[in-house]
Order: C-alpha cells, then structure tokens, then sequence
C-alpha cells in the first residue's frame, strides 16, 4: 500500500529527521574521543542526512504538481456547488410539477365523474338554459323593468337603474301609506255619529242641545 500522507506531513517528518540527524552529528564531533568508533558513526549519520535531503528535494519537486492539484480541486468544488443549486432548483420545480399534476388529475377526476353522472341522468340543456333565464330574469338584484329574454344588455341594471328601482320603491311605499290613511279617515267617519238629524239630534239633544243643534253651533250662535 502506498502512503497516504499528505505532502505537508512528509515534509514536516523530513524536516524532523534533518534537524534530529544535525543534532546527532554535533553530538558526535564534540564527543568524539570519547567514543572509540566515532568516525563510522559520524559517517552513516552524514549518508543518512544526504538521503534526507534528498528526500526533501523529492517532495519540495511535488510542491506545484500538489498546488495545481489543490487549485483544480478547489474549481471542481465550486462546479459541483453549482451543479447542487441547479439540481435542488430542479427539485423545487419538480416538486411544484408533481403537485399541479396531482391537482390536475384530482380535477380530471371529478370531471369525469360528474360526466359519468350526467351521462346517467341526462338533462334537456334547452330547458336548463330557459330556466337560468328565467332566474336570471326573476331573481336578480336590480334587473331593469324593460329587460326581457333574449335582449343583448346584460341582466343586471347601472347605477341610473338602482336609482330608479329605489324611486320606484319609495312611490309604491307611500302609495301604500296614502291608501291606508284614506281608508282608515273613511272607516272613523263611517263609524261617528252625524249630527244632523234621525239619531244624532236625539243624542245632541240629550247633551243638553235644544232641536238636535250641536254644543259647537250653539258657541258660535252665542258669539
């Protein structure tokens, strides 16, 4: 298996084992009489500090292979951040799409049942057009007086027709009123006695009016 490391951590590691290996080789020449081999010690640890510079060498060389590589994974980062808003915008509208598919079908649905149903109970549509005429005709708010079945005009009156179904209103009202109060003023009079004559003299006489004259035409005569 191959090392996975990463570049720094292998640099670092060299850059260890250098400074250990000076360290080392220092040691050696100040105390080189005191050891009695020193001078093959001294010389492996001069080879192995060659092989460790040249190892830096090695991966100092790698730097920019390693640097246009991060550059390039840092791109395709930003494509693929790119590529994940396209697809939740996607998303998003599919999601939209599938609920007005799913309204759309509910609709096709109802639709064909009430066709179905329809088609079981079928319906003269010339005598559902005469009685929506007709209702439109009977029963709307403030259709105009002159508005029949068949005119071009729409059935619903203007502002000018709510006026004059207003007035129309407020005539036929006070007609009424005026009706009532003549008939009752003829029902009282109807109703009270006449002071002329038959049974209304009796009745004035007996108030104390001699010969039927009532008390207002025995004032006046006193005046």
């Amino acid at each position: 298996m191959g090392d996975r490391r990463s570049l720094r951590d292998c640099l670092l590691e060299t850059v260890d084992d250098l400074d250990s290996i000076a360290k080392q080789v220092l040691e050696c020449l100040l105390n080189r009489d005191k050891h009695q081999r020193g001078g093959e010690t001294l010389t492996s640890l001069v080879q192995l500090f060659n092989r460790k510079q040249d190892e830096t060498r090695t991966l100092l060389q790698k730097v920019a292979e390693y640097r246009s590589r991060e550059l390039l994974i840092r791109k395709l980062e930003v494509c693929v951040d790119e590529r994940n808003k396209v697809i939740e915008q996607l998303e998003a509208n599919l999601k939209v799409a599938e609920m007005a598919i799913t309204s759309a079908v509910y609709q096709a649905n109802t639709k064909l049942h009430s066709v179905r149903e329809s088609e079981a109970r079928p319906v003269n549509s010339e005598e559902v057009i005469r009685l929506a005429h007709q209702i439109s005709k009977s029963y709307s708010v403030a259709a105009p007086l002159y508005w029949q079945q068949g005119t071009v005009m729409l059935f619903f009156g203007l502002y000018l027709h709510y006026i004059f179904l207003v007035l129309l209103l407020y005539e036929s009202l006070l007609r009424t009123v005026l009706i009532l109060v003549v008939k009752i003023v003829l029902s009282y009079a109807q109703a009270s006695p006449s002071p002329r004559g038959g049974r209304g003299g009796a009745q004035w006489a007996g108030r104390g009016g001699a010969g039927g004259v009532s008390p207002f035409q025995k004032r006046a005569s006193q005046v």
